[in-house]
């Protein structure tokens, strides 16, 4: 019937569900840990990117710019601010979805 202990082994390994739920659970627990740490190397990298706007804000303020070229640094900055406040609502309201997804799961 089998050629081999492992074809055997194979074969009953896929056909019983708690082997294939075990799996699922071991592939579920590997991506959430991946997810968080995708979640952190984004953080990282959004820090990051804080730390050299500011540092690019601190050297175009302290060289002296013409009226045209100040106002429109003044302009970007305020439309990255708005982005950075979207940005801020955006995630709360992905936290908030998440959640009630969990919920819900949760409730089934």
């Amino acid at each position: 019937m089998f050629k081999d202990l492992s074809e055997e082994q194979r074969c009953y390994t896929d056909r019983n569900p708690q082997i294939q739920k075990e799996k699922l659970m071991h592939k579920v627990k590997y991506l959430e840990k991946e997810n968080q740490d995708l979640l952190m190397d984004l953080e990282d990298v959004e820090a990051t990117l804080l730390i050299n706007k500011n540092m690019i804000n601190i050297l175009m303020e302290s060289q002296n710019l013409k009226e045209s070229e100040a106002s429109i640094i003044d302009e970007l900055k305020k439309e990255n601010s708005l982005q950075n406040n979207q940005i801020s609502e955006l995630r709360q309201l992905r936290d908030k979805l998440k959640a009630d997804n969990l919920i819900l799961a949760q409730v089934k």
